[in-house]
């Protein structure tokens, strides 16, 4: 399995916490926001496990601030990650998955999604 995240730090403890349950788990520090992040994913899956079998799109980010305090910049951020990291990540996945004849692509949404009325 490999871990990928910005924040090296917390995806080697998921790494180390993979492995001291019997599990086999690599790192790879990536902004999905940024394709050559998300190219450099899929290589690097295929890298240390010689394919690409399952993507889980699960890259997502959480403005804190209430609408009339948040900034374009803010909302041009989780526009990048939730949305464009989706379509980067399934895009440099999906070409080795086609390559291998096999693969699965699983993305998720927000967890604000039932809630409502909730800031930001």
């Amino acid at each position: 399995m490999l871990i990928v995240a910005r924040d090296e730090q917390a995806g080697n403890s998921v790494v180390d916490a993979i492995g001291k349950s019997g599990g086999e788990a690599a790192f790879c520090r990536a902004d999905v926001s940024r394709w050559p992040d998300a190219a450099a994913m899929a290589q690097a899956a295929v890298d240390r496990f010689g394919r690409l079998d399952i993507l889980v799109s699960n890259a997502g980010i959480f403005p804190s601030a209430r609408i009339e305090v948040m900034t374009e910049a803010d909302w041009d951020q989780v526009q990048a990650v939730n949305l464009k990291g989706t379509f980067f990540a399934v895009k440099a996945s999906f070409a080795r998955m086609k390559e291998q004849n096999y693969g699965r692509i699983v993305l998720t949404s927000s967890i604000t999604g039932p809630v409502t009325g909730f800031p930001g």
